[in-house]
């Protein structure tokens, strides 16, 4: 079954940039100003201060996308800056720095991903590529920003049949994959790959 929203039903605006659900069924809806959260019969909308957000370079094709992490809180991927929100206390976190420090990570963001497991991946300004193991609670630099991959790319991105010695993360798992390039002598079936 399928509902239409809009503005008339509570929602503060029609510009949807990304949705998700939250691990207690609400709907999350961020829009072009305000984050908007749908409990089933209502809408909260919930304002962050743009004076204090965590701004970054991040700026791959307008993408918007939004990570729940194990804490109960939604990591919101923007062009220009970072959100992050505790749907526990239904609050804007500004000091991602101090969040950040936590986990033992230091430096300015450039990108982040989670994966299915609840692990972080973080790369930061100086090409420093970040593992953040969450059942474990450790910290593993995965590369120190020597890397081709993460000084010609800057972000975590798909493994792709096309790449040659790409260093990448497996968004299905937990690990990363490093595709070698094919040997002319011995030809190798389409995806295949090693890893690490």
């Amino acid at each position: 079954m399928f509902r239409h929203w809009d503005v008339v039903d509570g929602m503060s605006d029609n510009q949807i940039r990304y949705f998700t659900m939250a691990p207690d069924g609400r709907m999350v809806i961020r829009t072009a100003s305000i984050l908007n959260i749908y409990n089933g019969a209502t809408f909260e909308h919930f304002y962050h201060d743009r004076r204090k957000i965590y701004k970054w370079d991040f700026n791959r094709n307008q993408i918007f996308k939004d990570y729940h992490d194990a804490y109960g809180r939604i990591w919101m991927k923007s062009p220009g800056y970072l959100l992050l929100f505790d749907l526990n206390t239904n609050q804007f976190i500004y000091d991602i720095d101090s969040e950040l420090r936590r986990m033992g990570v230091s430096g300015k963001l450039k990108n982040l991903f989670i994966d299915e497991s609840k692990n972080y991946w973080f790369l930061t300004e100086d090409n420093t590529f970040y593992f953040f193991d969450i059942s474990a609670g450790e910290l593993q630099i995965i590369e120190k920003g020597n890397s081709d991959f993460t000084y010609q790319h800057g972000c975590l991105l798909y493994t792709s049949d096309a790449a040659d010695d790409l260093l990448c993360v497996d968004l299905g798992g937990s690990h990363l994959i490093k595709k070698k390039k094919r040997e002319e002598h011995k030809p190798q079936r389409s995806g295949e790959m090693q890893t690490e």
